[in-house]
């Protein structure tokens, strides 16, 4: 968790790691359960 704006992001972000692998299982879970957070994906 940055608790501090990091980079272009206009507020507090966090980082998640996982395997490709694992990228159909995650990203799913990820948007059902964000809420209001917004989440951006990259390689």
């Amino acid at each position: 968790m940055h608790e501090r704006n990091v980079g272009p992001h206009p507020r507090w972000s966090c980082q998640l790691a996982f395997a490709a692998e694992r990228f159909d299982e995650v990203v799913p879970w990820l948007d059902a359960h964000r809420g209001d957070w917004t989440c951006s994906c990259t390689a």
